[in-house]
């Protein structure tokens, strides 16, 4: 396929019913867009990523990430690497990074699930012994979220799709699942190991 194929199959780019006119949809902007562009189409779009652990009041180390999906899930791992330790941890035979995964799972959702409408940035701060993410949202339920009975909302289903497909997400549904798995390994290491 050549670039304006890709774009169509993904639905990034779309015929307007009103107008009858061809162009990117703002899922493609905020995919592609070169940074300029981005802030034309999205002003507000922005994830703040914080490090506190020694200054509390203000930040150890920032990075202000204002650039396109795909950039910006990089940017956000990146910065949860630098700043986060990866113990040891095996499962079965194989050595498996549980930081990666566990953040895989909140970049990936940071971007696919914001209400990019919303003049409110997305945070990721890490501080001393816990991590908080902020990100504007419209909820379609209240209360907790129980694994067994979670039933997944797609916020944005076209960034979604896109990133199942560039391997940057799991299925719809599948980071609360995996995350569950996750928490369930590191319960069982700590019993293990006291």
């Amino acid at each position: 396929m050549d670039d304006l194929q890709l774009l169509k199959s993904a639905q990034l780019y779309q015929e307007n019913p009103e107008t009858k006119q061809n162009g990117v949809t703002l899922a493609g902007a905020m995919l592609f867009a070169p940074d300029l562009l981005i802030l034309k189409v999205c002003p507000a779009h922005r994830t703040d990523l914080i490090l506190r652990k020694v200054n509390v009041d203000r930040y150890d180390d920032r990075d202000l990430v204002c650039t396109n999906l795909i950039e910006s899930y990089d940017r956000i791992l990146a910065f949860v690497q630098k700043h986060l330790p990866d113990p040891f941890y095996l499962e079965g035979i194989e050595h498996r990074s549980l930081r990666d995964a566990i953040f895989r799972e909140v970049a990936s959702n940071i971007l696919i699930h914001r209400e990019y409408s919303s003049g409110v940035p997305a945070r990721l701060i890490i501080e001393y012994g816990q991590v908080t993410t902020w990100n504007a949202n419209r909820p379609h339920g209240f209360g907790l979220l129980n694994p067994d009975t979670f039933a997944p909302y797609p916020k944005n289903p076209v960034i979604g799709a896109f990133f199942r497909e560039i391997d940057r997400a799991d299925e719809l549904g599948s980071g609360m699942r995996n995350l569950n798995e996750i928490w369930q390994s590191l319960r069982w290491c700590r019993s293990a190991t006291h």
